[in-house]
């Protein structure tokens, strides 16, 4: 309840106007306007619990409009308490329902085309927006690889893997290129890290302990899984990897075959079920996602069923997307996410995959990350998404000309982007901007 209080001459307490109406039931937010002779004396926004409006006049008339708001005062963009009248300022949004008393009756309801106040403009801080403003650092490294990926290893620090060199890009100094102690028996293709320390794993299969030497700039391989004997035509293709329910180390590959591995401290075992592969010459895209002990998922672009592994057992789970799949997140709050080849978004849902949003542009979805209070995913032609849970999509951003094929967030401050091409590691350091 909003109790109106008119104070005049001989003091406050003259008239109280309680306002008890079943409509206010899912209100969150009001804004009071009393007026006098038409002049506005004070407009005031009230958020719940609503308290008392005081306004004191000599006037014995007096109107008094309430605004009544399902939304709350912050996604209305206005401040809690007093508004400014201002001729340049912004117009009150038009509320849900609104009610009037004028020289001291009761309220009663108004029409809203009715209302002096959305008549009239206030002084009100920007619209407040969950979306971040980032800005971009470019740089660029030699490589000769074909492919690139890369993981955090902290808030200021991400490890950049290609078969042929590591890479430590540091948010400060840019990337450095670290030379291995002992060679791998194949190319290295992407890595993880679990709690204190971190792991890469080869073209074939074999899994290695990572080291790393700062001063010297170093890496020393320490082999800690065999391969699965991977067919020579045969090779990784993604990969992710965690820790399994007592405590040792457990990895999931997708092989350049489409075919699904799991790999553990008693060896490897090859899922029954593989993905459809692109036609013969075609991009493969693809990705895989650790989402618990002895749980993974993997999609490829060629293929529109996600395959996922459950302990010993995998299937096929079905969305209602009509491209194929081309990456998939663990998102605190969203559950499993994966992105599609037009930038449809779909979230698990129990049993099910619920579609959560598409983007009109209908872009890939080369790469998808966990965000704060949501995700951010990677386009070609450089252009940037964030999905805000209770927002929706945000503006795309463009921080770099290239594809965006793998995001790095090394915090809620900075995310790296890279892709390579020609030869060239080319980045994107990007960095929240303040409001």
């Amino acid at each position: 309840m909003l109790v109106a209080f008119v104070c005049g001459s001989s003091g406050c307490g003259q008239r109280t106007l309680p306002i008890v109406l079943p409509e206010l039931a899912s209100v969150s937010t009001l804004v009071v306007a009393a007026y006098s002779g038409g002049e506005l004396l004070e407009a005031r926004v009230s958020a719940l619990p609503f308290g008392i409006l005081t306004v004191e006049t000599e006037q014995e008339t007096l109107r008094i409009e309430v605004l009544a708001y399902r939304s709350t005062h912050d996604e209305l963009g206005l401040p809690e308490g007093e508004l400014v009248s201002s001729d340049s300022g912004r117009v009150v949004d038009l509320p849900q329902s609104a009610f009037v008393s004028n020289a001291g009756r009761a309220f009663e309801s108004l029409p809203i085309e009715q209302l002096e106040t959305t008549g009239r403009s206030f002084r009100l801080p920007p619209r407040p927006t969950p979306c971040v403003t980032f800005g971009s650092r470019l740089d660029s490294t030699n490589v000769d690889a074909k492919d690139a990926n890369g993981f955090a290893l902290d808030s200021n620090r991400a490890l950049l893997v290609t078969a042929a060199a590591l890479f430590v890009y540091d948010a400060a100094r840019g990337a450095e290129r670290f030379t291995w102690t002992s060679s791998p028996a194949s190319g290295l293709v992407h890595g993880f890290t679990t709690p204190g320390k971190t792991h890469v794993v080869a073209l074939d299969g074999g899994v290695y302990s990572l080291s790393l030497d700062e001063s010297a700039r170093t890496a020393q391989l320490h082999k800690v899984m065999e391969g699965p004997g991977l067919s020579t035509d045969e090779t990784t293709f993604a990969l992710d990897g965690g820790l399994d329910s007592l405590g040792e180390l457990e990895v999931f590959l997708l092989t350049s075959g489409g075919r699904f591995l799991k790999g553990a401290r008693l060896g490897w075992t090859a899922s029954a079920l593989s993905l459809d592969l692109p036609p013969s010459g075609g991009r493969k895209i693809g990705d895989v996602e650790w989402i618990g002990p002895g749980e993974a998922i993997a999609v490829l672009a060629s293929d529109r069923r996600i395959l996922r592994w459950t302990n010993d057992a995998t299937q096929f789970e079905d969305t209602s997307s009509t491209t194929g799949l081309m990456s998939a997140a663990v998102v605190p709050g969203l559950d499993v996410v994966v992105g599609d080849a037009e930038s449809a978004f779909y979230a698990q849902a129990g049993a099910v995959w619920e579609p959560i949003v598409r983007s009109p542009t209908k872009f890939w979805t080369l790469s998808l990350e966990p965000f704060p209070g949501g995700f951010v995913y990677g386009n070609p032609f450089g252009n940037f998404g964030q999905y805000v849970d209770g927002h929706g999509l945000c503006e795309l951003q463009r921080p770099m000309a290239l594809d965006i094929e793998r995001l790095i967030v090394l915090s809620s401050e900075r995310i790296l982007a890279f892709t390579l091409a020609e030869d060239r590691l080319e980045f994107a350091l990007l960095t929240r901007q303040k409001k």
